[in-house]
């Protein structure tokens, strides 16, 4: 040992630890009283996210309350689930044969989609007398092959999965600011000319031998009913899903039939029973933490029920 640099052994001059008594609070406290500071936006102050959504819905309501007349008169519900499973049908083959290949999926599968969906024209605006088969079961066979072959293509897919839920089920919440203008523009497209041609339209539906008589071209004007359904329910299935599309097609028509009300006054209130089931669906969707989609379509059936009470089904 160096002697010119001795080892102090002098104790250490330190102030006494002090140990609290009192128990120390407890994690779960603390954190609980972390999560009371942090505020959870409301409704409102998230408008930012549902805006546009609901924009959407709102359009497809409308759009499909309008049409869904000459659907539900017709006894052609069939018609609203072909269009609406082909469109399904649609956004599956995108995604599964090109899915790998396309920068942008989603809007492809949608377009793919809607590109089925509008295939469902042929199975509105085909005369009876040119098959053997009725079209009410030509119809259903659409629903079963055209659903078969989604789930079957879908179980195939794995990231892509949640855009297949997507069109089939209804997922409002992500619709695109593009999907709006599209709805948008195709609904006034097909609403406008709507109104003026609304009886000639059902002249040509409901009575195409009179309509034959008087010289009124009743294969043409099937077909450009069948168009715009097709198109409506199409757009809309890939916009807020199947599902939805196929309720508010016919939920709403129905619901306003049944309560008796003049032929203008249906075309009124289908709509409207439309409008308030996308609003009322979607702010239930978000306070509740649910599906938008189904939500939407629960909404539809309070009405619906309302309206068997007062007929004393």
């Amino acid at each position: 040992m160096d002697d010119a640099n001795p080892l102090d052994l002098a104790p250490l001059d330190l102030d006494p630890i002090e140990i609290p008594t009192e128990p120390l609070e407890p994690a779960s406290q603390a954190v609980e009283a972390a999560l009371l500071t942090v505020s959870t936006p409301g409704f409102w102050e998230s408008a930012d996210l549902w805006a546009t959504p609901i924009l959407a819905s709102s359009i497809v309501a409308a759009l499909l309350g309008t049409v869904g007349v000459y659907i539900v008169l017709a006894r052609a519900a069939f018609v609203s689930a072909a269009v609406s499973q082909l469109a399904g049908l649609g956004v599956v083959v995108v995604l599964l044969f090109f899915g790998g290949l396309l920068d942008h999926v989603e809007p492809a599968a949608r377009l793919g989609g809607l590109a089925f969906g509008v295939l469902g024209t042929a199975l509105f605006a085909m005369p009876v007398s040119t098959t053997r088969t009725p079209n009410d079961a030509l119809l259903a066979m659409a629903v079963i092959a055209a659903s078969a072959l989604t789930l079957v293509g879908a179980a195939t897919l794995t990231s892509e999965y949640q855009h297949v839920q997507n069109a089939l089920y209804g997922d409002a919440v992500v619709a695109a600011r593009w999907e709006v203008w599209l709805m948008a523009g195709v609904a006034v497209a097909l609403l406008a000319p709507e109104r003026r041609l609304r009886y000639r339209l059902l002249f040509a539906l409901f009575d195409p031998d009179s309509a034959t008589a008087q010289r009124v071209r009743v294969t043409r004007w099937r077909l450009a009913l069948g168009v715009a359904i097709s198109l409506a329910i199409g757009l809309a299935t890939v916009v807020v899903g199947a599902l939805p599309a196929f309720a508010f097609s016919i939920l709403p028509a129905a619901t306003a039939l049944r309560f008796g009300l003049p032929l203008a006054g249906v075309f009124v209130l289908a709509p409207v029973l439309g409008l308030v089931a996308a609003g009322l669906g979607y702010y239930l969707a978000f306070v509740w933490a649910l599906p938008v989609g189904p939500t939407m379509v629960a909404v539809l059936l309070v009405p619906l029920a309302a309206s068997a009470f007062r007929r004393g089904d």
